[in-house]
């Protein structure tokens, strides 16, 4: 397929610039889910008008097509790399409601950042245009078309290509689980944060309810009680604090005259 892509420079910065015909319609949702969020291995989007003509802008500064970075002896980890990558770039655009139709799979806009070697691909937010290229089979464009490096271990290409070509549909998920671990990568749980508290078993016959109530606070404590209870004990003292003598004076005969 032809992209009506162009380049365009200004100052310190390119972009990758797509001028929509006036029959094209925009997906104004994959534009505003771009436009408003910065999801990782998609170039972020640029929308202008001038008059009646539009555009999409990508800024790819520090780039280099993918054709280019894969030109010569490539290793298996860059190799790899890129392979992961672009299956990460289907999955965040899936978790961002983005149609996989719309990216564009061909190695001449697809960017790869020179320094870190992060690949990036376009969405095109474009009705009509969705590429007619499977990612199965452009993943066997990619492996058939780069010169691999004969003093590595080339087994590993052996390995992609027989699952490419299985029977078994092909499923981003598994072939992203498949790539790393030819790079031997390993899905590790999440580390707890330092200074999280560990939880302690319960144990059922005590209770650990922080708002428990012990057990000897059931039977408040005398100097717990209401004021005016206090100020009924000064003034009667045994009858609060002993009420069966009061109930059987003949029990404490010789205190019959602290009562009143």
């Amino acid at each position: 397929m032809e992209w009506n892509f162009t380049y365009e420079n200004q100052e310190a910065s390119s972009f990758l610039v797509y001028q929509l015909e006036k029959s094209e319609q925009l997906d104004t949702v994959g534009m505003g889910m771009l436009s408003n969020n910065q999801i990782p291995h998609i170039l972020p989007l640029l929308y202008t008008q001038i008059d009646e003509e539009r555009y999409l802008r990508y800024a790819i500064p520090g780039r280099i097509p993918l054709g280019d970075y894969l030109e010569g002896m490539v290793s298996k980890e860059r190799l790899l790399k890129v392979l992961l990558e672009i299956c990460d770039a289907v999955e965040e655009g899936q978790a961002y409601m983005l149609d996989s139709s719309k990216l564009v799979l061909d190695k001449r806009y697809i960017f790869t950042n020179v320094s870190t070697g992060e690949v990036s691909l376009v969405y095109l937010p474009v009705f009509g245009r969705e590429t007619a290229v499977e990612l199965c089979n452009f993943f066997r464009e990619i492996i058939f078309g780069t010169q691999f490096d004969s003093r590595e271990d080339c087994s590993y290409i052996a390995t992609i290509i027989n699952y490419l070509n299985g029977d078994v549909h092909f499923i981003v998920t598994d072939f992203k689980k498949l790539v790393q671990t030819l790079l031997g990568q390993r899905s590790q749980p999440a580390a707890r944060p330092v200074g999280t508290p560990v939880q302690k078993p319960v144990h059922r016959h005590r209770c650990q309810c922080p708002n428990r109530r012990p057990y000897r606070s059931q039977h408040r404590h005398r100097d717990q009680q209401p004021h005016q209870d206090r100020q009924h004990r000064s003034q009667y003292p045994y009858r609060s604090r002993h009420r069966h003598r009061y109930r059987y004076p003949h029990r404490n005969r010789r205190r019959r005259k602290d009562f009143p």
